[in-house]
């Protein structure tokens, strides 16, 4: 187990040192995924703190948002698709504390519509970023696996999980 998470590291810290704001190009599936499982488990583990997940989540948002741009370019998308899930959160969020601010109880409704629209764009997103790379376009070369890395379908990675799972030698 050591060395895929070595390498998820590795990857995690190329992006956020080298590529903080490069939100052109293309990023494979592999170094999406590996960046995202270290952001995870790095904020899980400073949960234990108060201010600490906010703290990191706000210090790698651009770096964040950089890989997510690269991989919908490889997937042959606009970047501008990861905003719209934030800018219905933000909204609700915003009209959610107005009507408790306010009183202005009529927009509750508004804030929990937007923010069950954000929700549900979030994971139309997570779909769109799990889509296989496309080939060459606008958006430059199709991206190459990293080295030393492995590339599945997710019905095959499904299926080999399940089938481990239940070996019990």
């Amino acid at each position: 187990i050591k060395e895929p998470v070595a390498g998820a590291f590795s990857i995690w810290k190329a992006d956020i040192t080298g590529k903080y704001v490069e939100f052109r190009g293309r990023a494979s599936r592999s170094e999406f995924w590996q960046f995202m499982a270290v952001e995870c488990a790095i904020a899980f583990a400073l949960a234990i703190t108060v201010i600490g997940p906010v703290v990191f989540v706000l210090a790698t948002i651009l770096p964040t948002l950089a890989v997510t741009s690269r991989r919908l370019h490889a997937a042959s998308l606009s970047a501008l698709r990861s905003l719209i899930p934030a800018a219905l959160w933000l909204a609700g969020m915003a009209s959610a504390g107005a009507a408790a601010g306010l009183g202005a109880y009529p927009l509750i409704g508004f804030a929990k519509f937007t923010l069950a629209l954000g929700s549900a764009s979030g994971v139309a997103l997570y779909y769109l970023l799990a889509r296989p790379s496309s080939a060459s376009d606008k958006y430059g070369a199709g991206p190459n696996p990293l080295p030393g890395r492995f590339e599945f379908e997710l019905k095959e990675a499904f299926a080999s999980g399940i089938k481990h799972h239940c070996n019990l030698n």
